[in-house]
C-alpha cells in the first residue's frame, strides 16, 4: 500500500512517504536508536505519541509527504536507528473499483442470443459467442478496418486499437452476403462499484447498442444522415431490428462505419449488460451507395452500384470497448512503513533494509536504516 524512501546523514535523515493507493490523511513518524526507543504499550506503538507528526489536506489528494528529522547518532561510525512510520490513509476501503479498459475480442465477451437473415422478418434464437471475424483484404493484422478506424480523427478508432480490441462477428465470415443478417449479442460484465465511462464502437455496417435495456446510442440516423450508427431512426427501432426486410442503402448506409462513435454511461455496482444489435447491409446489383472522403486518403470510397455480395465484398463485423473510470473506496486504514527497495543520498551512506514487527497485536512494522 504504502512505501518510505529515506536517506540522510549523521545530522538529518529524510524520510519520505509515497503511497500506490489512496490518500494521506496524516502521518506519525518516530525515530530512534533501538527499538525501546520507540513509544509502546504493551509492545504495540501508539502513533498520537510520536515525536513528528503531519495533517495533511483533505481538500486533494496528497500521496508523498517529506521529513526531515535532525537527529545525534551519537558516538561511533556503524550506527543504525529504528524507523516507525504510520500514516493513515483514505480512499482505500471497499466498495473501491480501479476502473478499467474491456474490449471486444479479448476482455469483453458476448453472446449472440438473436439472428436473421435480411429476408426474413423475425428473430431466430441462438445461444453462440462472438468469434473473430475475418477482416479485409486477406484478414492480416492490421487490416483494411484497422487502417481505416486508426485514422478517424475523433481518435476513438485509434483508442480502442491501442487497447487491444479486434473485430468480432457471430461467425468468422458473414452467413449471409448478399441478403445482410442482424445480429443481438449481450455482452456483461461486473463492475465492483457504481461508476461511468465511456462506450465506443462502431460496425461494418450498422449497429443499436443499449445498456441495461436503454438505448446508449444517438438513435438511428446514420442511413439519412450523419452516419453516426449507420441505420435509420425506422430500422433501429425494436421492431425494425426485428422484423425489416428491407437492409438496403435507405435502411442500412453502406458506409459511416469509418467512424467510431463515443457515448458516456453509467454503470452500475454489479453486473452490466450491454445488448449490441449489429447489421450487415443487403448487398447486389439493385442497391447502390454513397460516396465517403475518408481521412488522409484512408478509406475513400466514391459513390456508385453494389456489386453482388460476397464474403470479401461484404464482411461484417463490430469492434468495441468500455472505458470504465475508477472510483475510490470510501473508508480509511492505516498503514505502516516497510523497507523499501531503493536509496538516494550521500553515496557514502548505505541502508540497511532490515526490520520486523512490534511484538504487540496491532501488525504495526517498523525498519532499521544504517549509516557507515
Amino acid at each position: 500500500m504504502s512505501s518510505v524512501l529515506v536517506s540522510g546523514n549523521t545530522y538529518n535523515i529524510t524520510v519520505k512517504y509515497n503511497l500506490t493507493l489512496g490518500c494521506l490523511n496524516e502521518t506519525h513518524l518516530q525515530i530512534a536508536l533501538s527499538l525501546a526507543g520507540v513509544p509502546q504499550n504493551n509492545g504495540n506503538p501508539p502513533p498520537g505519541q510520536f515525536a513528528n507528526s503531519h495533517t495533511l489536506s483533505t481538500a486533494t489528494c496528497v500521496v508523498t509527504d517529506t521529513y526531515v528529522v535532525p537527529f545525534n547518532m551519537g558516538a561511533g561510525t556503524d550506527n543504525s536507528v529504528v524507523i516507525a512510520a504510520h500514516s493513515v490513509v483514505r480512499n482505500v476501503s471497499s466498495p473501491g473499483f480501479a476502473g478499467g479498459t474491456f474490449v471486444s475480442g479479448s476482455t469483453l465477451t458476448g453472446n449472440v442470443v438473436n439472428h436473421r437473415a435480411g429476408n426474413q422478418n423475425s428473430f431466430t434464437a441462438v445461444n453462440t459467442p462472438l468469434v473473430l471475424a475475418w477482416e479485409p483484404d486477406n484478414n492480416t493484422d492490421p487490416s483494411y478496418w484497422d487502417s481505416v478506424v486508426s485514422a478517424d480523427p475523433s481518435g476513438n478508432g485509434l483508442a480502442l486499437l491501442n487497447a487491444g480490441a479486434d473485430w468480432v462477428w457471430e461467425s468468422f465470415r458473414p452467413l449471409h452476403p448478399i441478403d445482410g443478417d442482424v445480429i443481438q449479442a449481450n455482452v456483461s460484465i461486473n463492475i465492483a462499484a457504481a461508476t461511468t465511462g465511456t462506450f465506443r464502437i462502431t460496425c461494418d455496417n450498422g449497429y443499436r447498442v443499449d445498456l441495461n435495456g436503454t438505448t446508449i446510442t444517438n438513435g438511428g440516423d446514420g442511413a439519412a444522415a450523419g452516419l453516426v450508427t449507420q441505420l435509420s431512426t425506422v430500422f433501429a427501432t425494436n421492431a425494425g431490428l426485428a422484423t425489416n426486410t428491407d437492409l438496403k442503402q435507405t435502411n442500412v448506409s453502406a458506409q459511416g462505419w469509418q467512424t467510431v462513435e463515443a457515448y458516456n454511461v453509467s454503470l452500475l455496482a454489479g453486473a452490466n449488460t450491454f445488448t449490441i444489435y449489429g447489421v450487415n447491409e443487403y448487398q447486389n446489383l439493385d442497391d447502390s451507395h454513397p460516396g465517403f472522403p475518408g481521412f488522409g486518403g484512408i478509406g475513400i470510397g466514391a459513390a456508385g452500384g453494389d456489386p453482388v455480395g460476397t464474403n470479401e465484398k461484404n464482411p461484417a463485423g463490430c469492434l468495441f470497448g468500455l472505458f470504465a473510470n475508477a472510483v475510490p473506496g470510501s473508508g480509511t486504514e492505516t498503514a505502516w512503513g516497510a523497507p523499501a527497495s531503493g536509496f538516494s543520498g550521500d553515496p557514502k551512506v548505505a541502508p540497511t533494509e532490515l526490520g520486523g514487527n512490534f511484538p504487540g497485536k496491532n501488525w504495526a512494522t517498523y525498519f532499521t536504516y544504517q549509516v557507515r
